[in-house]
């Protein structure tokens, strides 16, 4: 066929029955560092796809020396090598248990996952191609933070997630072409945020089916074609509750700005105290020029040739579900003795952009209600109403207290029949 394959494959399995760790969020950054001591990218491009001093083209009679053992290869014409790269992973974890502490912003925090089954396997070409495919699935995960002034939880079951990349270098610097693919399917989705103690927002999905596809085509060789990206969102649910409170707002920025600044306090004393041990194993000249260079602030990768090289094209984002519905407490907290829920049957939104030849950008809204080209279910015949408002008055003086989610959408939607 004209050409000679150097094919390399690696096949990594683990089984784990139970996995524990325990650490301080603040020395995360050093452990994240360690990688870079001891990873070296010609010895890991040398390790996947041979000697790089390999000759690309082997004329008739030629002799290829390795480490190992000379070939010799005798050819009546000239030949392209061509290498190739194959890893495989599989890995399957029993139980998962992570305990971190993270100071008084976020106190304890724990993170405990079981049933954990994942498969990927990565192919490199010479010529630049590249394909990735992953899937990761697991049946039950908790995530949940307390003693903090951030806290709440999350909660995830039966989730099955596979994703699918493709990517081709023109010259191993320009990304010519590339493909993503990201199906995410899961039963059910609870999340709950506290702040400072109280609950700001809860929430819960269930059956959520997500697609994420999109496909990017670089400039070609004579530059004739303008590079173009298409994008395309596809989200369906049966049920979507949101439970929210007149300072979910801002209770939710003041929860961002404090993670933000917890972590870049942290990564900023971690990155001071790995310079001052890379300062002790080297000369202060060396420490001088690196320091110049990062003062410097310029950016590793050029804007313009990313502005040139990427361009949007379209995509569409649509939104399709059973139930969605939007409890709004009137008062800082959930004990408030008013509150009103906005119910909608059968929601569809969809969210079109395209770009024109002459470059303008058309954007289109489209709402639903009522599924459209579909046939209705029986269960949802009988509902007058697709969409209703209604305003809800507690007659008791005393509010519940140590609820669970599903125990706080129960009080507050029990006396709605449209809700789904």
């Amino acid at each position: 066929d004209g050409e000679l394959l150097n094919s390399i494959q690696l096949s990594v399995i683990g089984q784990i029955s139970k996995a524990q760790f325990e650490y301080d969020i603040r020395r995360f950054s050093e452990i994240l560092t360690f990688p870079k001591i001891w990873y070296n990218r010609s010895l890991a491009r040398r390790l996947f796809l041979g000697d790089e001093n390999l000759p690309t083209t082997i004329s008739s009679s030629t002799t290829i020396t390795r480490p190992i053992a000379p070939i010799r290869i005798k050819t009546t014409a000239n030949k392209q090598l061509r290498k190739e790269a194959r890893v495989l992973l599989a890995i399957q974890l029993k139980e998962l248990q992570i305990s971190m502490r993270m100071s008084n912003v976020m106190g304890k925090v724990e993170w405990n996952t079981t049933d954990v089954c994942s498969t990927g396997s990565l192919t490199l070409t010479s010529d630049g191609q590249r394909a990735i495919f992953f899937s990761l699935g697991l049946q039950k995960s908790l995530f949940q933070a307390e003693q903090g002034i951030v806290g709440g939880n999350i909660k995830l079951q039966n989730l099955r997630t596979t994703g699918l990349i493709r990517q081709g270098l023109h010259g191993r610097a320009l990304l010519n072409a590339s493909s993503h693919a990201f199906n995410v399917l899961t039963n059910a989705i609870e999340i709950r945020l506290d702040y400072m103690g109280s609950p700001t927002l809860m929430g819960r999905i269930s059956h959520i089916l997500l697609r994420l596809k999109d496909d990017h085509h670089g400039i070609t060789g004579d530059h004739s074609a303008p590079p173009s990206t298409l994008v395309l969102l596809n989200l369906e649910w049966s049920q979507l509750h949101l439970m929210i409170t007149r300072s979910t707002t801002p209770d939710i920025i003041k929860m961002a700005m404090k993670l933000t600044e917890f972590f870049n306090s942290q990564l900023l004393n971690s990155k001071n105290l790995l310079a001052s041990i890379q300062y002790d194993f080297s000369d202060g000249t060396k420490r001088d020029s690196i320091e110049k260079k990062a003062s410097n602030g310029q950016s590793k990768y050029d804007t313009n040739i990313i502005k040139r090289y990427i361009g949007m094209h379209g995509g569409e984002l649509m939104l399709q579900g059973h139930n969605l519905t939007l409890v709004v407490f009137h008062g800082l907290n959930f004990k408030s003795r008013q509150w009103a829920l906005f119910s909608l049957n059968e929601p569809q939104i969809n969210f079109v952009t395209d770009r024109g030849e002459n470059g303008d950008i058309n954007q289109k809204l489209f709402f639903y209600l009522g599924h459209q080209g579909q046939t209705m279910p029986s269960s949802l015949k009988s509902r007058t109403n697709m969409a209703s408002i209604s305003k809800v008055t507690r007659n008791s003086s005393e509010a519940p207290s140590h609820l669970t989610i599903n125990e706080w959408f129960n009080y507050a939607s029990s006396t709605i029949s449209a809700v789904g």
